[in-house]
């Protein structure tokens, strides 16, 4: 499935008009080959809780974050993120779980992890733009990672075992 330029409805209880593309809710949802390109506002939103799982997509030019965890868990396999704010927004008390995944042109972060633990986002083995990983450049959760040309990531990000070539 594909859905371009969406995310923008106007209605009394969405003043902005800005909406996720795909918004996802209920219980244990899984989307497989989906893309979303351009997308007004964010690309896809986990919502209500459950666990959602995204494998085999692409998230791509979105006007703000691609995929944002606002209420359940994110399972999110070899797909590509690219462009927009945000890659993936980890909101407090949720959770995602990212791997074989690509990252790339985020105009802030590709990860923002609003809890304070690494279980809350693990990204493990995935592109970051770079072989030297993601750019993690601050030192208050205990690690760094100087890595200029890779994607820049926010703190508490359990990021290990990246990848050092783009998957084919």
């Amino acid at each position: 499935m594909q859905i371009r330029f969406a995310g923008n409805a106007f209605s009394p209880t969405n003043a902005s008009g800005r909406l996720a593309a795909v918004q996802v809710r209920g219980v244990n949802v899984a989307l497989t080959n989906l893309t979303v390109l351009a997308a007004e506002a964010g690309g896809v939103e986990i919502d209500g809780g459950g666990r959602r799982t995204l494998e085999d997509s692409l998230i791509a030019g979105s006007g703000g974050t691609a995929v944002r965890v606002d209420n359940g868990q994110a399972i999110i396999t070899d797909t590509g993120l690219i462009g927009g704010q945000i890659g993936v927004l980890v909101d407090p008390g949720e959770q995602a779980n990212v791997t074989g995944s690509a990252f790339g042109g985020f105009s802030d972060v590709a990860v923002r992890n609003d809890n304070n633990t690494f279980a809350n986002a693990i990204f493990l083995g995935n592109w970051w733009g770079s072989p030297g990983g993601p750019n993690d450049v601050s030192p208050l959760d205990g690690v760094l990672n100087n890595s200029p040309a890779g994607e820049a990531v926010s703190d508490y990000d359990s990021i290990s075992d990246w990848l050092t070539k783009p998957q084919p």
